[in-house]
């Protein structure tokens, strides 16, 4: 029982966090510090991971454009393609416009940064590498995101304020960030006492981030059956493909055990940090604009849990791969 819960507890706190925040969660998240909390959670997350990486391994994980490529190719390239094919497929399931539309919003997105640093923080996988990695797509994702659902669904007003979304990403991403890496000199002699702290602190970070983001988005949970059905089948198929897909990239380029990992992680999740505020500007005069926001709020939990499950044979897998087994 304590080898279950020392293996899986992020996966029951996880469960928690999900439980809390369908049941009370709303009415807590309507205060105005429940935005301010959230950012200070991201921020948190990036100070750790300042503090725990050093400057030589971020600067070496910039230099590795074949994995970016591939990590980037499959979450902002492949996967839309899939997801627009999945939207058609299902198409005769709920009919609905709406739904279909959030379904290729939810596929054109780009990856989650907190998250997949986090996770690979917690399997030993090359953070560097992710942070990196989720970085840059979050940054291509704000222009190539809109360009795709001009492509594939004909707007032609698709637009989010790139601009203040680009400077977002300075004080939640970099300044922490880089505020780890100058205060690392300083602490050197406790990082190997903070070890643990600076691992296990990410992820009790990304429970309060997960419980605000669901809690605030409950409102919009009232759908047709057929509507729930087809956006939780297609956050499966696509999560599942973009899982399978990876892994068939990883195995077929050699590419190391920590870093397949990352690649693992990083280009199978989708941002709902991005998402929802993609889809309010872009579609705010849309009645059914909760209908648009469905697929990508059953694809972010469903990535959650299923990463927790993987957590352990990740970490298994960064280690090698006799412990991979």
């Amino acid at each position: 029982m304590r080898r279950f819960l020392a293996q899986h507890w992020f996966l029951l706190a996880l469960c928690g966090t999900m439980a809390w925040a369908w049941l009370v969660g709303a009415q807590w998240t309507s205060t105005a510090h429940a935005g301010r909390l959230k950012e200070g959670a991201i921020m948190a997350i990036f100070l750790c991971t300042g503090l725990a990486l050093r400057t030589s391994e971020l600067f070496q994980a910039s230099k590795a454009w074949r994995l970016h490529g591939l990590i980037q190719g499959i979450s902002l390239i492949l996967s839309p393609l899939l997801g627009f094919a999945l939207a058609w497929i299902l198409w005769p399931m709920h009919g609905n416009a709406q739904i279909f539309v959030g379904m290729v919003v939810c596929a054109s997105l780009p990856t989650t940064i907190a998250f997949c640093v986090a996770m690979s923080r917690a399997a030993g996988a090359n953070v560097s590498l992710s942070v990196v990695s989720a970085t840059l797509g979050n940054i291509i994702g704000v222009w190539l995101t809109p360009l795709w659902l001009v492509l594939l669904i004909g707007m032609t007003e698709a637009a989010i304020p790139l601009a203040n979304t680009l400077l977002k990403l300075v004080p939640l991403v970099m300044v922490p960030l880089l505020a780890g890496q100058l205060l690392r000199p300083f602490i050197r002699g406790f990082l190997c006492v903070l070890e643990t702290g600076l691992r296990v602190a990410p992820l009790m970070l990304i429970l309060v981030i997960i419980g605000i983001s669901l809690a605030s988005q409950r409102e919009t949970a009232a759908f047709a059956w057929s509507h729930l059905l087809a956006a939780g089948l297609f956050a499966l198929l696509l999560h599942g493909a973009l899982l399978v897909l990876t892994e068939w990239v990883a195995c077929m380029g050699a590419i190391g055990d920590r870093d397949g990992v990352t690649l693992r992680i990083c280009a199978s999740q989708k941002t709902l940090a991005l998402g929802v505020p993609l889809i309010i500007v872009c579609f705010s005069a849309d009645p059914g604009i909760g209908q648009i926001m469905l697929p990508i709020l059953l694809y972010h939990p469903l990535q959650l849990l299923l990463a927790s499950v993987l957590l352990p044979h990740w970490r298994r897998m960064a280690d090698g791969p006799a412990n991979a087994l």
